[in-house]
């Protein structure tokens, strides 16, 4: 229990300090998807995470970016040079990969993240909470 707390605590105090110190360009704040890969098993930002974005068009579901996380962890826009669109996206994040730096597995290789975008004129943030063996969303600011 006290690793947990060790762990929780580490990663709200990394996250602050990201958070401080990473500055969003105008720009990359509105019309657009972006996430955060945070390990919250090893407590730090997921570094050089591969993540690819896909938009569902005619029931199939199209690859409109493939990007990797920053040393904070983030990707400010999944789909470079593309428009925000109405509908349905989905984000792929290469977890397998990223654990086999560290010497790890993962039950989780390639967690997928489906959500809806109902309003152009806003940012979307989609970020990742994750361990070895589970994962969590939610909708970002």
């Amino acid at each position: 229990m006290e690793r947990l707390a060790l762990v929780l605590f580490s990663l709200l105090l990394c996250t602050a300090c990201y958070a401080e110190s990473y500055e969003i360009n105008e720009d990359v704040q509105t019309q657009n998807i972006s996430t955060h890969v945070l390990d919250v098993g090893n407590g730090f930002p997921s570094v050089n995470v591969s993540v690819e974005a896909f938009y569902l068009e005619n029931g199939t579901f199209v690859s409109i970016g493939n990007t990797t996380t920053d040393v904070t962890g983030r990707v400010p826009i999944v789909h470079p040079g593309l428009p925000l669109q109405l509908g349905i996206y989905k984000l792929r994040f290469n977890t397998e990969q990223y654990y086999t730096q560290f010497s790890q597995t993962t039950f989780f290789p390639k967690p997928e993240l489906v959500f809806v975008v109902d309003d152009t004129s806003v940012h979307y943030h989609v970020p990742l909470t994750l361990s070895r063996f589970g994962y969590t969303t939610y909708k970002g600011q």
